[in-house]
């Protein structure tokens, strides 16, 4: 009964910090905070970040904002610095297709800049055109995670390839072929 207890303390007294020590702030990112902020992933942004930027820049425009305000507004709510770069060089006042040359370089997102820097030239509306990339966009991330699902699950299956198929060969066929060469010999 007592060996637990003082197991119990020594571990309590290695694994626990000063009292003084957990009064100072934490250093780096709580957990909190990057469940707040959703983490930036390693390779830039992803297929489903691209979407979402779009649709918002499409209900932007939509809404009656110009294009320098709409990117703005993209890169104001957690797009990319791509966004916040070409809303201030359309804010002052350069070539559309040098504007949006940023934004074009992003994954997924040179089909939005053409139509961008087309529709400054003409005026015309590109919401519909918007929401057509947003949608194939969003069909090519849903392609992306079906594949990525079948790879881990090819992946996962490999394992229990290897344990069970010489299980097979030793339990259910060998005894077979054994009793149909004693049969035979």
């Amino acid at each position: 009964m007592i060996g637990p207890a003082v197991l119990l303390a020594l571990a309590l007294l290695i694994v626990s910090r000063p009292p003084g020590a957990r009064l100072e702030p934490a250093t780096g990112p709580t957990i909190l905070s990057r469940l707040r902020c959703g983490g930036a992933p390693r390779d830039g942004p992803t297929v489903k970040d691209t979407v979402s930027d779009v649709e918002l820049f499409s209900a932007c425009l939509e809404a009656g904002l110009s294009h320098a305000q709409a990117a703005h507004a993209v890169g104001m709510c957690g797009g990319d610095s791509a966004w916040l770069t070409t809303a201030s060089l359309l804010a002052v006042g350069l070539d559309p297709d040098t504007a949006w040359a940023p934004v074009r370089a992003l994954p997924g997102c040179a089909d939005i800049a053409s139509l961008a820097s087309a529709a400054t030239r003409t005026g015309a509306s590109i919401v519909a055109g918007c929401m057509r990339v947003a949608d194939k966009l969003a069909t090519r991330a849903a392609d992306e995670a079906t594949a990525a699902t079948e790879r881990a699950g090819v992946l996962i299956a490999l394992p229990l390839t290897m344990c069970f198929l010489p299980a097979f060969f030793l339990l259910g066929l060998v005894p077979v072929l054994v009793s149909l060469g004693a049969d035979y010999f």
